[in-house]
């Protein structure tokens, strides 16, 4: 009988190192956990809900599968998976960018301090390989590819949005951590606790999405235009980075992946330096911003990405030059950890990555071809220096 109390991560590293005997599915009581070398313990992934654990057949007879074991379990968890489940159905099948998931209300057993013995619910789906998008973009910038890698992973933004558009999908929790790019370079979205369809329209929402991503006046209750704003964000990101990849230079690596916008330059763009500066860049000055515009509006009026990036945009009036220092944001930052996602990743390129995601070395072929810290601005017009911030107010590590 499931529990409704908070579950320590160790109980289900414990369990999930026998899994002969932690599970009731005979698939995963034959599987073997990938175990961390340094600690000799199964490799885990903490998330905002669960811990995630990968599952390898010894005998390599079926494909490796990710485990979602939920340390607190969200807001009627059995109830939403059904309703996903029914309305999906094929769906995930016949489009590569949905992973298919299944709930297993009697998942894993595990051990509780005075509660005793008890059966939780888990989420099983296929181990996806792949690298996060944000790790596979800074690769891009940092070895000079990003002229071709961006502008495809933009077009593939386009399609996957589109598709859960059309589908009437919202994922519900879009940012780079949950987007895996795969070695031909597809986008693979995973965790899927705060999906929403049609039925559970109007119900709250339930993934609490990074502020970074988020738009300002998103409401509380679920809808199907979610992932709008979020993918605009990321498709601007990816189109700023393409013209001026420099903005890049000394931004930490974060858990969920951010690169550039943060929450107080969608809060107020007109107060944002990176707006500002943003809004000079050569074939991206109108996109950040009609962005910016986006921010400022009500969130009802944003529109789909494939509408927003067929918009007849020009670029902005240049002006005057101002001279531009780069601020430092290095800072300690334990990419290792998923903010939410389940996505067992070191987003630095350590060896695993995902929701269930594999990282590899690199892509065998190239698969490709076919806001900076607050800031006044003196009255001379130039920007005052400032120090980097590696303390608790560094908005990179909220």
């Amino acid at each position: 009988m499931s529990t409704d109390e908070a579950i320590p991560q160790e109980a289900y590293g414990e369990a999930i190192a026998r899994p002969e005997s932690a599970f009731a599915d005979h698939r995963l009581r034959v599987m073997e956990p990938a175990i961390d070398p340094e600690r000799g313990a199964p490799v885990v992934t903490l998330g905002r809900y669960a811990a995630s654990y990968r599952l390898i057949d010894p005998f390599w007879v079926s494909p490796p599968l990710a485990v979602r074991c939920y340390l607190q379990q969200p807001p009627d968890l059995v109830g939403r998976y059904r309703a996903l489940a029914a309305y999906l159905g094929d769906r995930t099948r016949s489009f590569p960018g949905l992973v298919p998931m299944e709930l297993i209300e009697k998942g894993i057993q595990v051990r509780i301090g005075a509660i005793g013995r008890t059966w939780e619910p888990i989420v099983v789906h296929p181990w996806v390989p792949g690298r996060r998008l944000d790790v596979v973009v800074r690769e891009a910038i940092a070895n000079g590819s990003a002229g071709h890698v961006l502008p495809a992973l933009r077009e593939r933004l386009v399609a996957l949005a589109r598709f859960l558009e059309d589908a009437g999908i919202a994922h519900g929790d879009v940012e780079p951590a949950n987007l895996i790019v795969g070695e031909d370079g597809g986008l693979t979205l995973v965790d899927a606790d705060g999906m929403v369809v049609p039925v559970l329209v109007g119900r709250p929402t339930v993934e609490e999405l990074t502020p970074h991503w988020r738009h300002p006046r998103r409401p509380e209750r679920a809808d199907l235009a979610l992932d709008r704003f979020p993918f605009i964000v990321l498709w601007v990101t990816l189109l700023v980075l393409e013209r001026a990849p420099e903005l890049l230079v000394g931004r930490p690596e974060a858990p969920d992946g951010r690169l550039l916008f943060l929450a107080d330059d969608l809060a107020a763009p007109e107060r944002s330096l990176l707006f500002t500066r943003t809004e000079r860049i050569a074939g991206a000055s109108g996109w950040t911003h009609a962005l910016a515009e986006l921010a400022r509006g009500d969130y009802a009026a944003v529109p789909a990405l494939a509408a927003f990036a067929a918009l007849p945009v020009t670029d902005r009036p240049a002006p005057e030059a101002v001279a531009w220092p780069v601020t430092d944001h290095r800072v300690e930052v334990d990419a290792g950890a998923d903010a939410g996602t389940g996505v067992e990743a070191d987003a630095g390129g350590g060896p695993e990555s995902g929701d269930g995601v594999a990282e590899g070395a690199g892509v065998a072929a190239d698969p490709w071809t076919g806001s900076i810290e607050a800031t006044e601005l003196p009255s001379d017009g130039t920007v005052a220096d400032a120090e980097a911030s590696s303390g608790p107010d560094d908005p990179w590590m909220t």
